[in-house]
């Protein structure tokens, strides 16, 4: 049985679970944050955590509920091991209530840093030698999400015993601190609203038919998803065919007749990144682009001809072809840093970023469908992709939903479009990369007598997680390679296809066409059509609200240093220093009264009639601060603050002017003297 642990954990003071990364020139070391500027906690930082607590439980014989004393044997079998021991928990990161619907509001509207600026605040350190003075060099500001802040958290147990929720519960009662410097105050937490469900556990089954039919599945990132697939390690920016097929594979892994199911029925296809609902492709080899010109592109395999005069670049990341239109969008992808305790080693680690959606298909039976479409109900179609998938990483929705109907065709001239990396293998079953061996291959679904290719070679491999060692490396020919038949035989081919060996992990998808009427693309702008969410408003309101009190007080600020220097520039040979200092008094004494503007403007007159620059410079402070056109209903605050705030910095730079002017005076006076 598989149960779900849920949690909050709630900050009692300010805290920094470090990510590792400071900004340089601000801070040294930051907090943890997402895209979009929103706090969170790590998974493997929590992972981590309650891992310690519970070998503290087992190492000083914690007894559960049923009596059973926790060993450290049972750690290992819940958290993992060294040597293949794979962990049976998957905790997801921490993230603040509402964390989506937020994101969805503020997306595209402010920066992630002026969002993590509303729930963050700096702390500066600094080291103190022997006699108790500060050492150079050593201060330091810390980055810290501030206490109050409460975050949502789950744990998924696998095949879960009778004791492994009490053991995370335990864990999650014992777990008091987190992130830096624990004995300087911060980071003191508790875990609190702890709740154990059951999960109900997919009892699909498999009856193999003689069909074969198409569906196409959706892939939705809600957490950022690590793809280590090759050696050495690369990460693609796509979701490979034996990815979503060893996904799908552990979620069956007791279905009957498995080995029938994955490697004799059903055929996956790699997942392309998708947008507004369209399925999109690698760019073709054949496509290309004048160099610093983004409005048009060329297809060489339909008979574009070069031009001397330009100069050419090939067009990479997906496209979407409809008609004489091109849309080409790339994957977000980010780099986040890890660290290998035992060996001592820094690591990066590339992922797709979370939010994003990916579109392949599935060539099965309908028996396999049925056992597919089941799987998916059964666990509400969230299953993990890719790497780390017990903390952080890889959690996905995924639907099945129809695919169009594939079309035969036929004409004199083909292209062929490689979708998916093609292992080849020559005569004597040996891996090949021979354009010879690629064309022998094509001759079996029709003939022809001449062509061009546009292709290039990479190698492709992987890892086998369950029994930790790599897959076989093959060579193979690249996605988006392109091959034009000339001169084929008038028979009907099938638009999709598949050739060479691995098709059931995603290998050797083929499309055919025929000849485009045009070699030339308009590329089209594309945008991501956002989805309204009402939920998200109030959700984000109070985040908004600071955001935008914060961008009014800088604009105030800003706005009264340069009045303030033109003021200056303006009246400093008439307006001492003291004088100036007559400004403030008033404002003291009016600070604490209602619409202190207008009383401003009223006392104003009357205080400084005998002195007509005091009296130019306060005109000049009211209307100035009338053309700032406050609008006070968006961050819903008193007026007074506002233009208290105006005339403080006012005051206070015209000083700082005045101050520094008579500096220099007295520097060059002393210089004259000497």
């Amino acid at each position: 049985m598989n149960k779900t642990v849920t949690f909050t954990i709630r900050l009692l003071s300010d805290t920094c679970c470090g990510n590792g990364t400071g900004n340089g020139s601000d801070v040294d070391v930051s907090a943890c944050f997402d895209e979009y500027g929103l706090p969170v906690i790590p998974a493997r930082r929590l992972k981590g955590l309650l891992r310690e607590n519970a070998l503290l439980l087992a190492e000083n014989g914690y007894c559960t509920k049923e009596k059973h004393t926790v060993t450290i044997q049972d750690i290992y079998s819940l958290f993992g091991a060294d040597g293949g021991k794979t962990a049976r928990i998957k905790i997801e990161n921490a993230y603040i209530k509402d964390a989506q619907v937020i994101a969805d509001e503020i997306k595209g509207r402010f920066t992630a840093k002026e969002v993590s600026e509303t729930f963050s605040q700096k702390r500066h350190q600094t080291a103190i030698d022997d006699l108790g003075v500060a050492k150079k060099t050593s201060l330091r500001l810390i980055e810290t999400v501030v206490k109050g802040t409460e975050f949502k958290g789950i744990i998924n147990i696998i095949d879960a015993t009778e004791y492994d929720a009490e053991i995370i519960e335990k864990s999650l009662i014992l777990l008091r601190h987190i992130g830096l410097d624990k004995s300087r105050g911060l980071g003191e937490v508790i875990c609190e609203n702890i709740v154990t469900e059951n999960v109900h556990v997919s009892t699909a089954k498999y009856n193999k038919t003689d069909d074969k039919i198409e569906r196409v599945y959706t892939v939705t990132l809600l957490q950022d998803v690590s793809l280590m697939q090759n050696s050495p390690m690369k990460n693609p920016d796509y979701l490979s065919g034996s990815c979503i097929q060893g996904a799908f594979a552990k979620h069956l892994i007791d279905v009957n007749s498995f080995d029938e199911l994955f490697f004799n029925d059903a055929l996956f296809t790699n997942a392309y990144i998708s947008s507004n609902g369209e399925m999109y492709m690698p760019a073709p080899l054949s496509l290309i682009a004048v160099k610093n010109s983004d409005d048009k592109v060329y297809s060489v395999a339909d008979g574009y001809i070069k031009d001397d005069k330009n100069q050419y670049v090939p067009v990479n990341g997906y496209v979407n072809i409809n008609k004489d239109k091109i849309s080409i969008i790339s994957p977000k992808c980010s780099t986040e840093q890890h660290i290998n305790r035992k060996l001592d080693l820094l690591y990066p680690v590339t992922k797709l970023r979370k939010g994003q959606v990916f579109k392949g298909s599935v060539f099965a039976s309908s028996g396999a469908i049925s056992t597919f479409e089941q799987m998916l109900k059964d666990c509400g179609g969230i299953i993990t992709v890719g790497a780390s998938g017990t903390a952080q990483y890889g959690k996905c929705r995924i639907e099945l939903s129809p695919a169009e109907e594939k079309q035969s065709i036929i004409g004199d001239t083909l292209i062929v479009y490689i979708n998916s990396n093609t292992i080849i293998l020559d005569e004597y079953a040996n891996n090949s990369v021979r354009v010879c061996d690629l064309i022998n291959e094509l001759k079996k679904i029709i003939q022809f007598s001449d062509y061009d290719i546009y292709a290039k070679t990479e190698t492709v491999g992987g890892f086998n997680s369950k029994w930790g060692t790599p897959k076989c490396q093959y060579e193979s020919f690249s996605k988006g390679s392109v091959v034009v038949l000339k001169n084929c035989e008038l028979k009907t081919v099938p638009e999709c296809t598949f050739v060479g060996i691995g098709n059931e992990e995603g290998f050797g998808q083929i499309f055919i066409r025929t000849l485009a009427t045009e070699a030339v693309y308009e590329v089209s702008e594309n945008k991501e059509t956002p989805k309204p969410n009402n939920l998200a408003v109030k959700a984000a309101e109070s985040i908004i609200s600071k955001i935008l009190k914060k961008r009014l007080h800088d604009a105030v600020v800003l706005e009264a240093l340069n009045d303030s220097k033109k003021s200056y520039d303006k009246f400093s040979k008439d307006l001492s220093n003291s004088s100036a200092m007559r400004i403030l008094s008033l404002y003291q004494a009016l600070k604490y009264a209602d619409k202190m503007e207008e009383h401003f403007k009223a006392t104003y007159t009357n205080s400084f009639e005998k002195n007509r620059t005091l009296l130019s410079v306060s005109e000049e402070i009211c209307k100035n601060f009338d053309a700032l056109k406050i609008n006070h209903s968006l961050v819903d605050e008193d007026e007074n603050e506002w233009f208290g705030l105006y005339l403080r910095t006012f005051i206070g730079r015209y000083k700082e002017l005045y101050q520094n002017e008579k500096r220099r005076e007295v520097s060059v006076g002393e210089k004259i003297l000497y």
